[in-house]
């Protein structure tokens, strides 16, 4: 295994400053493996993330594979209907059903592997969480302690 000391000291430096971070590097370079040891780093240190905590904790790093995925509904969920209609209000209404390896609590590393080899559509909804750690399609918000790293 490959470690790039310079590279966990980048991961952690993003978290901190609540930046999101691409790796860039060939397959087989450890990337995975430099943001875990990043995150096992930065769980020992509750001082740099217990003030973004909403009581859940540190939840180490959520990987999510885009080259494994088959489009952007798998990624960020499905709307789904609710509301049984009876009553005066008839109320139907839509509401969106996220995936659970969607962080929806606590503090962590949100991972976004193998980037460039997914599909153009998860690769755009990919960059609006980057770029703003939001999804407005889904009204989707990044919790405040998770930091996003892609690859």
């Amino acid at each position: 295994m490959y470690s790039d000391n310079l590279t966990i000291d980048r991961i952690i430096a993003a978290y901190r400053a609540r930046r999101p971070l691409f790796l860039k590097g060939p397959p087989g370079y450890a990337k995975t493996d430099q943001v875990h040891q990043a995150s096992d780093i930065i769980a020992v240190h509750p001082e740099w993330w217990k003030h973004l905590d909403d009581g859940t904790g540190w939840q180490g790093v959520v990987v999510r594979r885009l080259a494994q995925m088959v489009d952007a509904t798998e990624f960020i969920g499905m709307p789904d209907i609710e509301g049984n209609g009876a009553g005066n209000s008839n109320s139907r209404y839509s509401v969106w059903r996220y995936p659970k390896s969607l962080p929806r609590h606590g503090c962590g590393i949100f991972f976004l592997d193998e980037f460039n080899l997914a599909d153009q559509s998860l690769q755009a909804v990919s960059r609006q969480l980057i770029d703003s750690f939001k999804i407005s399609l889904c009204d989707y918000e990044m919790p405040r302690g998770f930091s996003i790293v892609g690859a």
